[in-house]
Parts: structure tokens; sequence; C-alpha cells
């Protein structure tokens, strides 16, 4: 309806109900986008944390266990675990940060829900020659690492 405004009278400006409900569509949108591209960078932020841990414990194995005793372990424990604190100490890999033998989710390397999986090959007595280190990815393939042993 279109109404002539009589002398001395003003309009009220304000926004129209179409322009509001575009302005709130836009920053649903908009808030939807952000939460989901931070969602996607947490995931690779964890799988690098994930790939970390893994080179970690990777040249942990080569250039202290393997250097020292000329075998990879068939386990890599994790002994005193305490509860209360978190805190453990790795019998076979003394040199390595304990808390990289968790994965992200807080899960100690080798239990069935971990991401990280040690699967020591070519045993005999406690002794493996060969070995694979490996991390389930939420963004990417499987992250894998082989031990290098004597094909250095």
């Amino acid at each position: 309806m279109n109404r002539k405004r009589k002398a001395g009278e003003s309009y009220k400006k304000a926004f129209t109900t179409i322009e509001l409900t575009v302005a709130i569509i836009v920053f649903g949108v908009l808030t939807t986008l952000f939460f989901f591209q931070k969602s996607t960078y947490d995931a690779f932020k964890r799988d690098d944390m994930r790939k970390v841990a893994i080179n970690s414990i990777f040249y942990t194995l080569e250039m202290v266990f393997y250097q020292a005793n000329g075998y990879y372990p068939e386990r890599i424990e994790l002994e005193n675990f305490d509860t209360e604190t978190g805190e453990i100490t790795p019998a076979t890999l003394p040199t390595l940060n304990p808390e990289l033998l968790f994965d992200p989710s807080g899960r100690p390397l080798g239990t069935n829900d971990s991401d990280f999986r040690y699967e020591p090959s070519n045993c005999s007595n406690g002794r493996c020659f060969e070995y694979r280190l490996s991390s389930r990815m939420e963004k990417e393939g499987e992250y894998v690492l082989h031990g290098l042993g004597e094909n250095r």
C-alpha cells in the first residue's frame, strides 16, 4: 500500500522482514561452513599428531633400541601405569616420551581400540628382526612404517 507522506511526517527507518530473513540465512550458512571447516582442520591436526607419535616411536626403535640390541622388541610394554596421574614408564623404550605411546583419544599403543599398532615379525625367543608400525588416520589412508633391520 502506497501512502503519501504528509508534510512534517517522517518514515521510521527499519529492516524489512525479507532483509532480516536473508541476513539470518546468510549468517546460518556462514556459521555452518565455519564449523565444518573447523572439524576438518581438527581432524587433520589429530592426524599430524598421530604421524609425529609414529615417527618418534619408529626412530626410537631404529636409532636407540636396534642400535643397542641388534633386534626389535617382541612387544612394547607399558609398565607402571598410574591411573591417577596417567604417567607410564615404557620398559622397552626408555628414551621415548611416554605420552607418545597414546593415540589422540588416550588409548595406549597395542590395545584393541587404539589407533596405533606395533606388529613384530620374524621373531625368535623375544627377538624380532622386522616390524610394522601403523596408525589409523581420519582424513588419510593408514600411515605405515616398517623396521629397517639389517636392510640399512
